[in-house]
């Protein structure tokens, strides 16, 4: 296990993280301004990331063919320009994340512009069912509220997945839409991609769920969805989560949802959908203290809420199967439950644990299972079906109090 310290006065329980990691994914604590830490994250995995970025398919055969063209120069230059005016402190982010490993700022850029330019770039069949992915399942009772996730995509993101547990104090970089200026945020997350979209945590107790969804649209002139998740790891509160979308004054690009639960204010739970320009629903999921009564919700990869137009694979495969079979199942009352539901195969076209096959080409990557009451995140490397423990936890509070 290696690790990188940015600040030798870092304030993060170094021991503590040590303890609860695991090998197979490593864990990276740094701090420092927005560019320090991306820096720090490109250095120490300059390898994996520069190895990534020209083996991932999409790269080769969407991103930088549609970059060499007249019409795909012109929507990347666009988005740089609204990325840098209304979030210009993730920009500085892969700037950092460039220097750090080596690759080119522009293949990071469009790394995290990836589901736009494969719409506009008339590649939508890229997203059809066989790649759609992560499962998200609640349970909010008095006496057990549970946050739990599949994160499933290309099986190529396994071995360069990492944890960053960063520390962010910059007022140095001008700030729009998100005006913190420090952060503590945990998340998982991909080679060259920014924090967000996946499984994260930060210091206000807020806790963040990525569901990709999939509209049929994806608009130049707002701003791409890896940037509105990475914003959102900010928010102290399902509230504040709104405001920062209602900030974003240029919208949405495509479409996304943000699973949320806090270890602060324990009563509700949320999902918040959002789509292209202004649309946006947070749902609320209330405790249920009625034993007779069911108290667990499931988001996929298909909007519950909003009336988004959506690419049609969405609904006939992956993200259908899963959640029909899900609703099959008995109504999960623990987190054995959960694990079983999350590990479920019984489908072989269309597994809750993914695995590549012809039908589905994506793979479960991690299970993460926030116990909101218990205060600490599970993180199974293996199905969490068959695994009697997680393969290592963490603390919902190691990276600091607000």
């Amino acid at each position: 296990m290696e690790f990188k310290f940015c600040d030798k006065s870092i304030e993060y329980p170094l021991d503590e993280l040590t303890r609860f990691s695991n090998p197979q994914l490593p864990i990276i604590i740094t701090a420092g301004t927005h560019y320090d830490v991306a820096y720090t994250i490109g250095h120490q995995f300059s390898q994996q990331i520069r190895k990534f970025c020209s083996n991932f398919p999409e790269m080769k055969s969407v991103l930088l063919p549609y970059y060499d063209c007249r019409e795909g120069r012109d929507v990347f230059d666009g988005f740089l320009r609204s990325c840098t005016a209304v979030f210009p402190q993730y920009v500085e982010e892969i700037r950092g994340m460039s220097l750090g490993s080596g690759v080119p700022f522009e293949k990071l850029f469009l790394l995290n512009c990836l589901n736009e330019m494969v719409i506009l770039g008339k590649d939508s069949t890229k997203f059809e069912d066989k790649v759609a992915g992560c499962t998200t399942i609640y349970i909010n009772q008095p006496d057990l509220k549970i946050l739990a996730h599949n994160e499933d995509y290309s099986p190529y993101m396994q071995a360069y997945a990492y944890m960053a547990a960063l520390k962010i104090d910059d007022a140095s970089v001008a700030k729009n839409a998100v005006q913190e200026t420090q952060e503590y945020i945990t998340s998982y997350c991909y080679p060259g991609f920014l924090p967000g979209g996946t499984f994260s945590f930060n210091h206000y107790g807020m806790v963040f769920l990525g569901n990709a969804l999939y509209p049929t649209e994806a608009l130049k002139e707002c701003i791409p969805r890896r940037f509105v998740d990475r914003s959102l790891l900010s928010a102290s509160s399902a509230a504040q989560a709104v405001n920062i979308l209602e900030r974003n004054h240029l919208g949405m690009a495509y479409g996304a949802c943000i699973n949320m639960a806090s270890t602060k204010d324990v009563e509700n739970m949320w999902t918040l959908e959002i789509g292209p320009r202004h649309q946006h629903y947070l749902h609320t999921i209330p405790t249920q203290a009625d034993p007779l009564k069911d108290s667990h919700f499931i988001h996929v990869n298909a909007y519950q809420f909003l009336q988004v137009d959506e690419i049609d694979p969405v609904h006939l495969g992956s993200s259908a199967n899963r959640y029909k079979r899900i609703c099959e199942m008995p109504t999960p009352k623990n987190v054995q439950d959960v694990c079983r539901i999350l590990g479920d195969t019984a489908n072989e076209k269309y597994p809750i644990f993914r695995s590549p096959r012809p039908t589905d080409r994506s793979q479960t990557l991690a299970t993460a299972v926030f116990n909101i009451l218990e205060n600490k995140l599970d993180i199974y490397l293996e199905n969490p079906k068959e695994s009697k423990v997680p393969s290592f936890y963490l603390p919902l509070d190691i990276v600091g109090k607000a």
